[in-house]
C-alpha cells in the first residue's frame, strides 16, 4: 500500500529523493506493454512513481496509455494521486516557477480512451466532474507550499491539449 502515487511529466521523469528504489513492471488489461512503476520511500512515506512519458522510450502525449498507467498505480492502493506537469501560464502576474494547484480543467483532447466503461455494462455510470480535483488534497498542497514559502498559485484552470503541441491563442483566451 502506498501513501501517495506521483505521476511525473516531461519535466520530471525520475525522483532522486526516492530511497530504496524498486522498479516493477506491471501488466495491465489495457495494452500489451507493462507499465513501469518505481516505488520507494520519501521522509517515511511509501511512494509509487510513474513517469507519464516513459523512462526509456519517451512517448508523446497522444500515445500514452493513460488507462494502463492509472490501473497500474491503483494496484498499490495509494491514498492520493498527484500528477505533476511542466506547463505555461497565461497571466503575467504569475511568477515563473510558481506551483499552480488548479481547481478546474478543460480537456481539449480527442481520440483517446477516456473511460474504463466499455459499453458492455448493464447501466451507464455518469461521473460527476463538477469539481475534478480533490479539494482536501488541494488545500493540503497549498498549505504545505505556503508553510515552505514556495511560490503558489491557488486555483485556476488546467487546459489539456491533444499534444504534442501547445495551445492556440484562442484556446488560451
Amino acid at each position: 500500500m502506498a501513501n501517495f502515487a506521483l505521476i511525473g511529466g516531461s519535466g520530471l521523469d525520475q525522483l532522486s529523493l526516492l530511497e530504496g528504489k524498486v522498479i516493477e513492471k506491471i501488466d495491465t488489461p489495457y495494452g500489451k506493454e507493462p507499465v513501469e512503476i518505481c516505488r520507494g520511500v520519501i521522509d517515511g512515506l511509501n511512494i509509487v512513481f510513474l513517469s507519464r512519458h516513459g523512462t526509456t522510450e519517451k512517448k508523446p502525449p497522444h500515445m500514452i496509455n493513460y488507462r494502463a498507467n492509472i490501473w497500474a498505480l491503483s494496484q498499490f492502493e495509494p491514498k492520493a494521486v498527484i500528477a505533476l506537469a511542466s506547463v505555461g501560464a497565461v497571466l503575467p502576474e504569475d511568477d515563473i516557477g510558481a506551483i499552480a494547484v488548479p481547481d478546474q480543467i478543460i480537456d481539449y483532447t480527442w481520440g483517446r480512451e477516456t473511460s474504463y466503461n466499455t459499453g458492455k455494462e448493464k447501466f451507464i455510470n455518469f461521473i460527476d466532474f463538477t469539481f475534478p480535483f480533490d479539494m482536501d488534497l488541494r488545500e493540503a498542497i497549498v498549505d504545505a507550499s505556503e508553510e515552505l514559502d514556495l511560490p503558489i498559485i491557488d486555483g485556476g484552470t488546467y487546459a489539456c491539449t491533444q499534444g504534442p503541441r501547445l495551445e492556440t491563442a484562442a484556446e488560451v483566451d
